[in-house]
């Protein structure tokens, strides 16, 4: 999709330079303007285009790190819960020392 949508806002760019470069009518400090505004979009787009890949990537590394605290914290519960279990079990066991 990212290469779709940055293949279509090439072509639009380079369509309006073809256009000015065929426009007879068009004088030279519009034709540089537009020319200019074109070299700027490209550029805007691209830093854009990066940012939104190194955040991701952020993103994938940030999910990572979550997956493995929830991991972590599930194993902590459950060997928890196992502890608390088998002391519980191990009191029904043990036989009444007391005397009356």
């Amino acid at each position: 999709m990212v290469e779709d949508i940055d293949q279509r806002i090439d072509r639009a760019l380079e369509d309006t330079v073809n256009a000015t470069n065929q426009s007879k009518h068009v004088k030279t400090e519009l034709k540089k303007t537009i020319l200019e505004s074109v070299g700027s979009l490209r550029n805007i787009f691209h830093a854009v285009q990066k940012d939104v890949v190194d955040k991701s990537a952020k993103n994938i590394d940030l999910q990572t790190e979550v997956d493995q605290a929830k991991r972590e914290l599930q194993a902590y519960r459950d060997k928890r819960a196992m502890t608390l279990v088998a002391q519980s079990i191990g009191r029904l066991q043990t036989p009444d020392t007391r005397h009356e």
